[in-house]
């Protein structure tokens, strides 16, 4: 009969668990911030504004340490990009309130300031543009309202795509040389 034993006592493995939990700890954060700017740059990406602030205010608050491990926010910091996200009512909208939508229309859109004979009653103060294939002119725009979500499909993005891969790549990164 042959024997081998073999006997591993806890204090041997102290050190390298107290080593691993800090490998593991900073894996946990670059998880976080990875996953967290992976989905600032898919919401960037969603949005359907152009340009402008909603598009230019997202952004990722960094990771921060927390009872459980970590957590941050993806944030889009423009206030009416919650109307962008989740919806509102319909309305029209005057060129007489809305400075940036006059200019807009004029510049990206391709409408045309009208002649003074094509304002022959219209109401006085009132802007109006003639849009792209029309004659006629308008003191506005009709806004939709039509919810156009950015944020959370990044997040649901991310989460179906991204997450596993991150956390499998940062995992093997923290245990290498222990």
């Amino acid at each position: 009969m042959i024997e081998a034993s073999i006997s591993i006592a806890t204090a041997d493995l102290e050190d390298d668990l107290r080593r691993f939990e800090g490998k593991l700890d900073d894996a946990c954060r670059r998880i976080c911030d990875r996953i967290g700017l992976a989905t600032e740059a898919l919401a960037v990406e969603n949005i359907t504004v152009a340009s402008g602030r909603a598009r230019d205010e997202i952004r990722w608050t960094g990771a921060k340490k927390t009872a459980d491990g970590y957590e941050g926010q993806c944030i889009a910091y423009a206030s009416y990009s919650i109307y962008i996200e989740m919806g509102f009512q319909g309305h029209f909208v005057p060129f007489k309130i809305s400075d940036d939508l006059y200019r807009e229309a004029l510049t990206r859109w391709g409408w045309r300031v009208p002649k003074p004979s094509q304002l022959l009653n219209k109401r006085p103060g009132e802007r109006y543009l003639i849009p792209r294939g029309r004659n006629s002119p308008t003191a506005g725009v009709y806004v939709s309202g039509k919810a156009k979500p950015f944020l959370r499909p990044a997040i649901a993005k991310v989460n179906a795509s991204v997450r596993d891969r991150v956390t499998a790549e940062e995992l093997r990164f923290a245990i290498r040389g222990l």
